[in-house]
């Protein structure tokens, strides 16, 4: 591939050299997808303050006995424990919206509880419509601006978008493993829609190493073999399944999806504007996400995933466009 020269309409190569990584950081953040949710929190003061703490509810018997009360929230933490709850309904709602109508029941109670700790990763923006308050609590009233393609991402990962009631059988193997871990695989198993068979294929075998105090996973598929080692088994888990769930097909058709990279671009304007008429492309594209931009000393390099309808048509119309601009591209495989 080429690379076209960047000009800079007259001015300095050390301003245009700002400006530019500046522009595309701004055109980046404005094309990742997003979803407002608006959510109406409401909240009595000891039931908030014992979320916030990690508590069980007040009144909750434990061993015969009342859960401990939590400590009293100041005016400025009971506001960000209102804002955390609606963070999460607001993950917990798209994410729901998102799933295929066959996922019911514990799996989705499994969800809430995963979802719950990583909602304010997922919020791009938010704002607070309004807010009152109360001797015993409060409402707030929260407009929330969520990462939607981060979360279905995560979804796909976790097998969550997989359109079936019956659960994938799989063998498990677990070595060495802290107290716990057994109710923790099981959460997770839910969670993926996954059912331990012996003999079935894939096969997972998981360790704990307590010297490293790191997990360690090896999947194998019948095609491939997987591993990956992390200290949290919530995030490995998801890394090592996630590898094979993009990669089969599991009710989600991956099929036609397509890394577009296009070198050459003098300014981010350009890569706005091929941006919209590259979602305009329907007969060849289904879908099309920018998925970031990179500045290089000869030019802009930008890349989409593609949802391919008509790879053909979609050549010759990138065929007839690039070559007039200076610009060129190249395909490669969506989840490699």
């Amino acid at each position: 591939m080429t690379y076209a020269p960047i000009h800079t309409s007259g001015r300095s190569p050390l301003r245009a050299a700002v400006l530019l990584p500046v522009l595309c950081c701004c055109l980046l953040l404005a094309a990742i997808p997003a979803q407002a949710r608006l959510v109406q929190v409401a909240w009595e003061k000891n039931e908030l303050a014992a979320e916030a703490a990690g508590l069980p509810a007040p009144g909750t018997q434990i061993d015969g006995q009342a859960a401990p009360a939590p400590k009293p929230l100041s005016p400025a933490e009971e506001r960000q424990a209102a804002r955390q709850r609606g963070f999460v309904m607001a993950v917990r709602q798209e994410a729901r919206a998102m799933l295929p109508a066959e996922i019911t029941g514990p799996r989705l109670d499994v969800l809430d509880g995963y979802l719950r700790p990583m909602a304010a990763g997922f919020v791009r923006s938010y704002s607070e419509v309004s807010l009152q308050r109360t001797p015993a609590g409060g409402t707030m009233l929260l407009d929330v601006t969520l990462d939607t393609q981060a979360l279905k991402d995560r979804l796909r990962r976790l097998g969550l978008l997989h359109a079936g009631t019956a659960p994938l059988d799989y063998s498990l193997t677990l070595g060495e493993a802290p107290e716990g871990a057994w109710e923790e695989i099981g959460r997770l198993q839910v969670l993926s829609g996954l059912n331990p068979a012996q003999g079935a294929v894939p096969s997972l075998e998981l360790a704990w190493e307590p010297q490293g105090r790191m997990w360690t996973a090896r999947l194998t598929t019948a095609d491939d073999v997987y591993a990956a080692v992390n200290a949290d088994l919530d995030t490995l888990w998801g890394e090592i399944w996630g590898r094979w769930f993009t990669r089969i097909d599991m009710g989600v058709d991956t099929a036609g999806e397509v890394v577009l990279e296009v070198e050459g671009w003098y300014t981010p304007d350009g890569v706005e504007a091929f941006d919209r008429l590259l979602t305009g492309w329907r007969s060849e594209v289904e879908s099309a996400v920018l998925l970031d931009m990179v500045m290089r000393p000869t030019g802009i390099t930008a890349r989409w995933r593609l949802k391919v309808l008509d790879r053909a048509g979609l050549e010759n119309r990138l065929g007839d466009y690039m070559p007039r601009r200076n610009l060129s591209y190249g395909f490669r495989d969506a989840y490699s």
